[in-house]
């Protein structure tokens, strides 16, 4: 069958863009002809930024996110850095994923596709994909004879962010679905509870794909920069992230790669940042997708929670493999040495369990009765 594969916009974000090429590669390893549908993403002129001013303060002074309040003092060190990042995505997405970038969902025609995904990253999240949310339910193809399944679909947050109207309609829109699964734990008591479905509880895609297939992206490359060190890569710097990030590298035997969104490192490619976990000694992190590469590479990673990105996923993530004790936070942190290494013998039989649950799934829910 010929498959639409609803994602979020990929932009910049490497562990949205690989999670968008581990679903694709396994429904075609299904036996179908799979393509990622997702809306361009929109670019802004400069005199937008000092309109988002609120929003800077916001973050800066409520949430206490080192951001700038003044970024045009930096715009032209910014834009450089994100061209560069853009450069390396884009030419990943070139490569490896066969997309359709579409600038309204009315674009997809009736007969095009035989049935559609949706998923995975956090699709449902309200304040990511507004206001299309409801295509993210299929509302443009809800006239349609086709399969519909949402593929470990994430809300992204423990707190339910939709209005009334918005829960009721996606309520109708999810009952034309064959079948729906969810990324976190809380999302099956969401769907059962707002929308009136049951919902099973599996793995993101990027969790599907065996080692070897992210291996392969970068068997030709040089050695990464974070090669026998420490990995840190803290995506947003708040003021308690950079303490436990700096007490963490007084406390390290390792020489540390520290990378961050926020400072002056130049990107790097797709396929060298999957590098940088593959060979580094220990990872340090705030993201979710590094948490997920660290379990598929097997290596000792430890997590800073950041709540504004959502950490219902990371929770859940943890509770399914059994490794709650990877958060640091101002108690933990002194005592990281007395933290019990990640016992991936006990791991690997839950992630192959796992693994067997999606793909039935995806057989039974991509099938036509």
């Amino acid at each position: 069958m010929k498959i639409g594969i609803i994602t979020l916009p990929f932009h910049t974000n490497y562990g949205g863009i690989l999670q968008g090429f581990a679903l694709q590669k396994v429904a075609n390893n299904l036996g179908h002809d799979a393509i990622t549908i997702y809306q361009a993403p929109k670019r802004y002129p400069f005199y937008r930024s000092i309109l988002r001013l609120p929003v800077r303060l916001f973050k800066r002074f409520l949430l206490k996110q080192n951001v700038p309040l003044l970024p045009e003092k930096n715009h032209n060190a910014y834009v450089k850095r994100e061209n560069l990042r853009r450069h390396f995505t884009n030419k990943f997405i070139n490569k490896h994923i066969h997309t359709r970038i579409i600038r309204s969902f009315t674009e997809i025609k009736k007969f095009e596709y035989d049935g559609f995904i949706v998923g995975s990253d956090q699709i449902w999240r309200p304040k990511y994909i507004r206001p299309f949310l409801f295509d993210a339910f299929l509302q443009f193809a809800r006239n349609w004879d086709v399969i519909r399944c949402a593929y470990s679909a994430s809300f992204g947050s423990d707190q339910w962010e939709m209005s009334t109207n918005e829960t009721e309609h996606c309520k109708k829109l999810l009952q034309l679905f064959k079948g729906v699964s969810v990324r976190e734990e809380s999302g099956v008591a969401f769907v059962k509870k707002y929308f009136d479905r049951n919902a099973e509880w599996l793995i993101d895609p990027t969790l599907l794909i065996d080692a070897s297939v992210y291996f392969n992206l970068f068997a030709q490359a040089s050695p990464s920069p974070a090669k026998g060190k420490d990995f840190i890569y803290i995506l947003d710097s708040t003021p308690e992230s950079i303490q436990l990030r700096d007490t963490f590298i007084e406390q390290t035997t390792h020489k540390t790669y520290n990378l961050s969104l926020l400072k002056e490192e130049a990107p790097l490619p797709v396929e060298t940042w999957l590098q940088c976990i593959k060979e580094a000694n220990t990872i340090v992190t705030d993201s979710f997708h590094v948490c997920v590469f660290s379990i598929i590479f097997k290596k000792q990673f430890f997590v800073i929670a950041n709540p504004s990105r959502g950490i219902s996923r990371l929770n859940s993530l943890f509770h399914k493999f059994g490794i709650e004790n990877r958060v640091l936070d101002r108690e933990t942190i002194n005592s990281i040495k007395d933290f019990q290494p990640i016992n991936y013998n006990l791991i690997q039989p839950i992630l192959e369990h796992e693994r067997e649950k999606a793909f039935a799934f995806l057989q039974q829910n991509l099938n036509i009765d």
